[in-house]
């Protein structure tokens, strides 16, 4: 018997739980964007950085593809969003999920605006719905 561990039986290993997008902030080193970062920052500045992070975040022509999917087709529940615990800011960052997490804080700033569709990356269909 091996004593290795595919991927699917790491994942399945971390605990669950639901944190609300609005605990989560979104992570300045995640993989996908240190191309563009060209340099480490300790998370330490995670709680500073997740409004520019969050901008430069909505520069990925992915998102707005991804907000209207999640409008559409409702959330696919089908890919876990790792996050790691900063417990001297009582928040969550992601880990895993940045685009999912952003596309999410788009439909949610638009709700909390009043706006009835999205404003940023237009759609028909109405955010209350989703909401």
């Amino acid at each position: 018997m091996s004593n290795k561990f595919d991927g699917a039986q790491i994942t399945n290993s971390f605990r669950r739980e639901k944190i609300k997008v609005e605990d989560i902030l979104l992570w300045h080193d995640n993989p996908r964007n240190t191309t563009k970062i060209r340099e480490q920052r300790p998370l330490s500045v995670i709680s500073k950085l997740d409004s520019m992070t969050y901008e430069n975040m909505l520069q990925n022509a992915e998102i707005g593809n991804l907000v209207r999917t999640i409008l559409n087709q409702g959330w696919q529940d089908d890919g876990d969003i790792m996050v790691g615990f900063l417990a001297k800011d009582d928040k969550y960052f992601v880990l895993e999920g940045n685009r999912r997490i952003t596309a999410l804080r788009v439909i949610i700033d638009d709700y909390n605006n009043g706006y009835e569709t999205c404003q940023r990356y237009p759609s028909k269909k109405n955010i209350h719905e989703f909401y």
